[in-house]
């Protein structure tokens, strides 16, 4: 499979499982900020190390390792409970889930706090958002 696939692989089930709640930004893919401003979520996937996990002849296990990060963004303001409630949703998708070749362990959180983005790409608008980032381990087995 490799590595390419199982990145599609895990954006195609975070997609799929996520469906309309919000919008999703995936890496390096074209993106506009909502508006009117709305909840919104990013998706980004760390590879890490990679290694031979198998010994002897035959067929060779290679295993690697990652994170996949999700943030989530609510409107400022509003207190920490909607985002938190996304980031459940978000812990959810993955919580004991093996696909494309990828296992799932458990999320790790992180507020973030307010941050500005630009409004719909007007430089003179700012909205202002409450950030949480999900941080969820994967291994992703090749044979």
């Amino acid at each position: 499979m490799g590595i390419a696939a199982y990145s599609i692989a895990i954006e195609d089930h975070f997609a799929t499982a996520w469906g309309n709640q919000t919008a999703i930004r995936f890496d390096n893919a074209p993106f506009i900020v909502p508006d009117p401003p709305e909840s919104w979520v990013s998706i980004e996937i760390y590879d890490g190390d990679g290694r031979k996990a198998s010994l002897g002849a035959g067929v060779q296990l290679r295993r690697f390792v990652g994170t996949v990060f999700v943030t989530v963004y609510t409107l400022k303001a509003e207190g920490s409970y909607p985002a938190r409630v996304l980031v459940d949703e978000v812990v959810d998708v993955f919580r004991d889930v093996q696909t494309g070749g990828c296992t799932f362990y458990e999320a790790t959180l992180s507020r973030v706090g307010e941050q500005y983005f630009p409004t719909s790409g007007n430089i003179n608008g700012t909205t202002q958002w409450y950030v949480i980032k999900v941080g969820i381990p994967f291994k992703y087995d090749e044979y």
